[in-house]
């Protein structure tokens, strides 16, 4: 080193060269120089700015280097400041209502996905690296504050006493009704474990549909910690595993998998704290998916319920994971004291004790992801639909479009015949949930002939009544009543038009958006009058079941785009201003993804000198109806009217070349239903004759709810008005409609 000379013209002796240590698997750029003394003190620091005291940690967080020899490295040491000690004269949670420990970091900034598509620990990116695993360490200030910012979210009284229940116990139950916000108080406890230093690595179980649930509760109320879903196969899931995280999110079947295949390491099987959500699911799964569970090692365990467990099956599964004991859970079974020996691990509070608290309207959406099976039979229809509108072009009208979107959501919903589709077996996971807490629930879904039948059959363990659009309002007052009076009947399967005309629904706390209205200001419009007329006081927790990749996810993205996000629409939002938003190109090409063609002006035909009756354009559907020898048209007609809900279905008049007639029966609360159905083959329209004979042949039978009046061609003005006339007794299909219904059934 050259000498320095200063001023005065002496010459001095070089200065010692400095001794820098460099931190062992860590980098930090820019090298940063510190002078001494150098407190010891953890600061955290929102800017972005590179202060000459601190080594910053990425581009928010700075660590002070401590007093002392530099050569042991600050990032060893820095666990061993953070022993549970260093928080011992804080409590638990902040008392009372206050926020649930504000942060100093920057919230994520929302976007339109972040409304129910966005998965924040959907995707694998790169390892986490030491900074970022320390930020949650370094969130002193939340716990004293008294009052969050603006924007932040608060918990309620009763979700800081759960909090403070799962953080004050090593086991335990967490079994509030649903929809009360467990999971937020789940969340927030796991954050104040984290900053205390006690956790550093948890496991979160959970349905497979749910892992976005919890990702975006974690992002809202827990911010600073890394979230990872493992999901995909199981090579992808290894991959996952290895990456660095906070919280591991993964679905019951698939971790009991990773366990039974070895995807997961015996050393990897150890975490600070396990969460188990739907925990009274557990004694529904096969015994070698609940035995893999107790490999599991977590010195604290968590269960999350909607209510207590009821039967010893029910107990024994639940607290094998809560207590990680089976022998002693089995013991305590056996001598019958499950009350008394885990009560002590069971914190319940039922909706009416926390009715006060609650928010009176609430919404949460569950996003599907479709099997394979339902993948391909949603693939069919959606190849099917895209054909027909674009044969529409430029000239498809508002109901195409509805219809169209419709047929998808329901074939998505229902999967294939013959088995229950994901979206189906989602609302019958959170029935469960509902029910075996006492109370009931009202399920949306499309009017009668639309896979209400398939859902009815999957919802009958519930007991589930029907409310029947055919029926006048003082009958469907009377059906509603007589639900409500019933203790073993849980779910009241309705449209919203029938709902509406159903009168007061006193107690009902929970609906299900299965099969809804696309327009979600519709849909909100009838919750707040189904609100109204629930009594003062009272709260509803609503919940929207929709499915990824199809017509649903689009047009959720679309709204969210026009500024009407389907989960927080602005105040004071009407059906007609959402409806306003979409263009007719909007909902071809950005939600059916199907080109618009402007359809070129056509020279019109000359027209016959003798009118035919028929419509244009439907002469090969018309020969390919009426080349359907008259047993099997009349057999396609028995069939589709046994997809309306008619099990009974006998011939009253055999088919011939004019056609048959039909007389089907269905029994409904031990009520019996019967519709006479005539089948009319012509290549012409029907008139008005055909209509004014039916309605005729029903009038004397009082048990008659109307009848169905089906052509091969179709019907000319009068018989339509005399239809609209007819109160719904009278009901048309034309040749169009009953070729896509024998094409569905795969008649034709």
């Amino acid at each position: 080193m050259p000498t320095a000379r200063l001023s005065t013209g002496k010459t001095v002796a070089p200065l010692r060269p400095p001794r820098m240590h460099t931190l062992r698997g860590v980098q930090i750029r820019p090298t940063s120089f510190h002078p001494f003394p150098v407190s010891e003190e953890l600061v955290l620091a929102e800017g972005v700015s590179i202060e000459a005291s601190r080594v910053v940690l990425g581009d928010r967080l700075s660590y002070e280097l401590p007093t002392g020899d530099l050569y042991a490295p600050p990032v060893e040491s820095l666990p061993a400041a953070l022993e549970p000690t260093w928080l011992a004269a804080e409590p638990l949670l902040p008392p009372g209502t206050g926020p649930a420990m504000g942060s100093r970091f920057p919230a994520r900034p929302a976007g339109a996905g972040d409304a129910g598509l966005t998965d924040p620990a959907g995707e694998a990116g790169e390892a986490a690296n030491l900074w970022e695993l320390t930020f949650p360490l370094l969130e002193r200030e939340g716990w004293e504050m008294e009052a969050g910012r603006q924007g932040e979210p608060q918990l309620r009284a009763y979700q800081v006493e759960a909090a403070q229940a799962l953080v004050a116990q090593e086991a335990l139950l967490l079994a509030d009704d649903p929809g009360t916000g467990k999971t937020a108080a789940a969340c927030v406890a796991l954050r104040a474990l984290y900053q205390r230093g006690w956790a550093r690595r948890s496991l979160v179980i959970c349905l497979e549909h749910e892992l976005r649930h919890w990702s975006r509760h974690l992002a809202r109320w827990a911010p600073a910690l890394r979230v990872l879903s493992v999901r995909g196969d199981r090579m992808q899931r290894a991959q996952r595993w290895g990456q660095r995280a906070h919280v591991y999110l993964i679905g019951h079947e698939a971790l009991a998998d990773d366990i039974l295949h070895g995807t997961l390491e015996p050393e990897d099987l150890g975490f600070d704290i396990a969460v188990m959500d739907d925990a009274l699911l557990l004694a529904d799964f096969p015994e070698p998916v609940r035995t893999a569970f107790d490999r599991l090692r977590a010195r604290r365990r968590w269960a999350l319920a909607g209510s207590r467990p009821e039967d010893p099956e029910e107990w024994e599964a639940i607290f094998t994971f809560v207590l990680g004991n089976r022998t002693q859970v089995r013991r305590a079974l056996a001598a019958g004291e499950m009350a008394k020996a885990f009560e002590a691990s069971l914190l319940r509070r039922t909706r009416a004790q926390l009715e006060a608290q609650l928010p009176a309207h609430s919404v949460s959406q569950a996003w599907i992801a479709l099997t394979r099976e339902d993948a391909s039979a949603y693939d069919e229809s959606l190849a099917e639909e895209r054909h027909r509108l674009s044969q529409l072009g430029d000239g498809a009208a508002q109901d195409d479009l509805t219809a169209s979107y419709q047929r998808l959501a329901d074939t998505a919903a229902l999967g294939r015949a013959g088995r229950l589709g994901a979206k189906a077996q989602a609302v019958v996971d959170l029935l469960a949930d509902i029910t075996a807490a006492g109370h009931k629930a009202i399920v949306v879904t499309r009017p009668e002939g639309r896979g209400q039948e398939r859902l009815r059959t999957a919802l009958d363990p519930f007991g589930v009544v029907v409310l029947s659009s055919l029926r006048d309002e003082p009958e469907l007052r009377e059906d509603v009543e007589t639900f409500l009076q019933r203790p073993s009947w849980h779910v009241l399967l309705a449209d919203l038009e029938t709902l509406e005309r159903a009168g007061p629904l006193r107690g009902m706390a929970y609906l299900i958006h299965f099969a809804s209205d696309w327009n979600p200001a519709r849909c909100r419009q009838s919750e707040s009058w189904l609100l109204e007329r629930t009594g003062a006081g009272a709260s509803l927790s609503v919940y929207e079941f929709l499915t990824l990749g199809t017509v649903e996810e689009r047009l959720h993205r679309l709204l969210a785009e026009r500024g009407w996000p389907s989960d927080s629409l602005p105040e004071g939002a009407s059906p007609q201003d959402v409806a306003g938003a979409l263009t007719l190109k909007d909902w071809m090409e950005g939600v059916f993804e199907v080109e618009v063609v402007v359809r070129q002006e056509r020279v019109p035909a000359p027209r016959p000198a003798i009118s035919t009756g028929m419509l244009p354009g439907t002469d090969s559907l018309r020969t390919n109806l009426m080349d359907l020898p008259p047993a099997g048209l009349l057999d396609g007609v028995a069939q589709w009217v046994r997809a309306l809900g008619f099990d009974e279905v006998e011939t009253t008049r055999a088919a011939d070349d004019a056609g048959g007639e039909l007389t089907a029966r269905r029994t409904v609360e031990g009520k019996t239903e019967c519709v006479l159905v005539r089948c009319v083959r012509s290549e012409k329209n029907v008139g008005v004759a055909e209509a004014k004979g039916l309605l005729q042949a029903i009038e004397p039978r009082a048990e008659w709810l109307g009848g169905y009046l089906v052509t091969t061609s179709d019907f000319t003005s009068a018989c339509k008005k005399a239809a609209d006339q007819s109160s719904g007794r009278l009901g048309l299909v034309s040749g169009a409609e009953l070729w896509r219904h024998l094409h569905i059934q795969g008649l034709v």
